[in-house]
């Protein structure tokens, strides 16, 4: 599918497209339940499970066109005439889109706290602004106590 069909680009013809960026704004709060396993000397096991909840998605489409065919003609030419183009696409959210496992361990010194975490995020449902369909990583964390 090209670029002017999958976007529903209006106006002149486009003779070439160059320079495509796709961008994917996302506002998500990540939901997480929590569960701590006291071990010895301070340590703790952490287990948890969630979602990241997506509230709103905005995807922008960025993207050359030489509207006078003259790049088509001459592919190296001295000053092409490009004209800018932003596409905005509205984007159907999926708010629950995924599941989010995480264990790891925290160790306290006092009133101050670190945190190690692997994690693996799995998708649930398919979304067409979000790339992989699993993430696999890792946390670290700094705390203080009041």
């Amino acid at each position: 599918q090209n670029l002017t069909d999958k976007y529903h680009l209006e106006g002149p013809h486009f003779k070439r497209i160059l320079n495509i960026k796709e961008t994917n704004r996302i506002v998500s709060i990540p939901v997480r339940f929590n569960y701590n396993h006291p071990l010895a000397n301070g340590l703790k096991l952490i287990a948890s499970v969630g979602s990241d909840l997506d509230l709103k998605v905005k995807k922008t489409v960025n993207f050359d066109d030489d509207r006078t065919g003259f790049f088509v003609l001459n592919p190296n030419p001295p000053r092409p005439e490009f004209e800018k183009n932003i596409v905005i696409q509205p984007t159907e959210n999926k708010l629950f889109n995924n599941v989010v496992l995480a264990l790891g361990a925290e160790k306290r010194f006092g009133k101050f706290g670190a945190q190690a975490k692997l994690f693996d995020t799995i998708k649930v449902k398919d979304t067409n602004y979000r790339i992989s369909k699993n993430q696999f990583g890792g946390e670290i964390g700094l705390y203080y106590s009041l």
